[in-house]
């Protein structure tokens, strides 16, 4: 959950920081990338943190099988489902579709940009996460 909380966090910067600084997403993201990074570094004093698999959710999440495929295959698979589901059947995927084609033409249509965007990055935080 913590992990997921701070996936969104970042999400939701990386996102400000390219709707309201007007920088380039790339640079944005890989700058992102190198700060979140040496911050990490930081806390942890440049050491490799470990973590052995005690917890049964963790087992289940990182050696677990279903159907004689790992479960991270089927988180996967799960995670493309929705965003399918959403990009396609939802007003906010036709949306999405209408920003990537033409931003001009998608905020004369009268679609709020930037909260999309940002909304965007925070959902890529969390799916990252």
């Amino acid at each position: 959950a913590a992990a997921i909380g701070v996936g969104i966090l970042v999400g939701i910067l990386n996102g400000l920081i390219i709707v309201y600084g007007r920088d380039n997403p790339t640079i944005a993201t890989l700058a992102g990338l190198a700060a979140y990074k040496g911050i990490a570094q930081l806390l942890s004093d440049g050491r490799a943190q470990g973590y052995v698999l005690n917890d049964d959710i963790c087992g289940i999440l990182g050696r677990g099988k279903i159907a004689g495929l790992p479960f991270m295959v089927w988180i996967l698979i799960l995670t493309a489902v929705a965003v399918h589901i959403l990009l396609k059947y939802t007003d906010i995927g036709r949306n999405l579709y209408a920003i990537g084609g033409n931003d001009t033409a998608a905020r004369l249509a009268g679609i709020n940009i930037n909260k999309y965007l940002i909304a965007v990055y925070a959902l890529i935080g969390t799916v990252a996460a």
